[in-house]
């Protein structure tokens, strides 16, 4: 009982931080991830995790507040998120997209093709790429 009335940023600080998607900002990302990491390790300057103290929340006021936020987050209908199956679909498109892009970089038909059209004019140019491009999707 001795810390009843003590707050929880006594002895924790708790904080929601919310990245950009690694899948479509990588690098934003990374920078934030790079950004919170300096926050560990100059944690006891203003702004750093251990020296911050504005806005503290009391332990005997924590579940009020978590419900407060989450309270929040449910109400807010503008968020308009595309379904987990949507999102999950849009990734693996995309993976799928750059590994036929340099399925099709690689395949030495057009790296042969892309070498001879910088310096002559190729006969039948758009019939061969479309028989490349089409291989390669074909995969």
């Amino acid at each position: 009982y001795a810390h009843k009335e003590t707050p929880l940023s006594e002895f924790f600080n708790v904080e929601v931080v919310a990245l950009s998607s690694y899948e479509e900002k990588e690098e934003q990302f990374k920078e934030q991830v790079a950004n919170l990491r300096q926050r560990f390790f100059h944690s006891i300057v203003p702004g750093g995790l251990a020296g911050d103290r504005r806005g503290v929340v009391p332990a005997s006021g924590f579940s009020f507040s978590a419900q407060q936020i989450w309270k929040v987050i449910k109400e807010n209908k503008d968020l308009d998120l595309p379904a987990h199956k949507v999102m999950v679909a849009t990734v693996r498109c995309e993976e799928i997209a750059k590994m036929k892009f340099s399925s099709f970089v690689e395949n030495e038909a057009w790296s042969h093709l892309e070498e001879i059209v910088q310096s002559q004019h190729v006969p039948g140019f758009g019939k061969k790429l479309t028989s490349i491009l089409d291989a390669c999707l074909s995969e």
